[in-house]
């Protein structure tokens, strides 16, 4: 499945707007904002019960540096399906929105400058790559017939080798930002064009 990034150029470029919830001012110094998705419309299945949880299992070690992130694919995503996904049935049928892959991971990046024009000059030190993956499931009624659906989303940014640790968070965040409004454009899409007979 490919993702989806031309037809959502606008909403690309307006990124930053849309997850912070629209803040008029930034946030203190030394601190950074939640990936936040209230702003947006919920989408209501008709099941009666929902599962939110994640199978993925991060190694916490090189060359993984998700568990470094302000705000982790992993922890955007639980926040995404709690946060936008609700149930509005009294049935026998449930949904789940199961997490199975939710990684960065960090690749170094050869210096291309050597000797003193390499001392002055700033290159790319290590690129991230971001990688997302959730399933939602609906387990219907007795009789019924369910469906699933599986979303991927991939994102990598490159950080210079002079950047602080507070300029890598905010790149960081970022690219977990961006990894989202992919994710969110194509789930709700899937959901809308597959799953039309369980949403309200």
């Amino acid at each position: 499945m490919r993702l989806i990034h031309s037809t959502f150029i606008a909403a690309l470029l307006l990124a930053p707007a849309l997850l912070m919830g629209g803040c008029a001012s930034g946030p203190p110094a030394g601190t950074l904002p939640e990936i936040g998705f209230s702003h947006l419309e919920k989408i209501s299945l008709k099941a009666s019960t929902i599962e939110i949880a994640s199978l993925y299992k991060s190694p916490l070690k090189a060359p993984f540096v998700e568990h470094r992130f302000p705000t982790s694919p992993e922890k955007a995503a639980i926040n995404w399906g709690k946060t936008r996904l609700s149930v509005s049935a009294s049935n026998n049928a449930s949904a789940r929105f199961i997490i199975t892959e939710a990684s960065v991971k960090e690749v170094p990046v050869e210096k291309k400058k050597t000797g003193i024009v390499g001392v002055f000059t700033s290159e790319p030190t290590a690129n991230y790559f971001a990688k997302l993956e959730v399933r939602l499931i609906i387990e219907p009624s007795p009789g019924q017939v369910g469906g699933e659906i599986t979303v991927n989303a991939n994102r990598n940014v490159l950080i210079h080798e002079d950047a602080s640790l507070a300029e890598r968070e905010r790149i960081w965040l970022e690219m977990v930002e961006m990894l989202m409004i992919d994710f969110n454009n194509e789930m709700e899409s899937r959901i809308r064009t597959h799953f039309s007979q369980f949403v309200e």
